[in-house]
């Protein structure tokens, strides 16, 4: 199993950090599909910190008012990009936060 943790300072707010963490899953979906499964991404929301799991991938990611941590956790196949899906929400986070 591959672990990527992740943690980013931003200023948006919990309201901006909860919508960049609703788009990072989206995003994921999009950009590393699972066949036609696009890994079967779903998330649940509790409070602040959204639980997702999906075929090979599971995490959470909390949207704090001044910091967002995002835990990924890949396993089979999957694992094998872990250094790409690691960019990907690095940038994505640097980008939208």
């Amino acid at each position: 199993m591959a672990k990527i943790v992740l943690s980013h300072a931003h200023s948006r707010g919990e309201a901006g950090a909860h919508a960049a963490v609703e788009q990072i899953v989206k995003a994921l979906r999009q950009r590393f599909p699972n066949g036609e499964s696009n890994w079967s991404l779903r998330g649940c929301w509790t409070g602040n910190r959204l639980t997702f799991t999906g075929k090979g991938i599971a995490g959470v990611a909390v949207a704090g008012a001044n910091l967002v941590r995002v835990e990924i956790h890949l396993s089979g196949l999957i694992a094998l990009v872990k250094p790409l899906v690691e960019r990907e929400v690095e940038a994505y986070l640097t980008t939208h936060l």
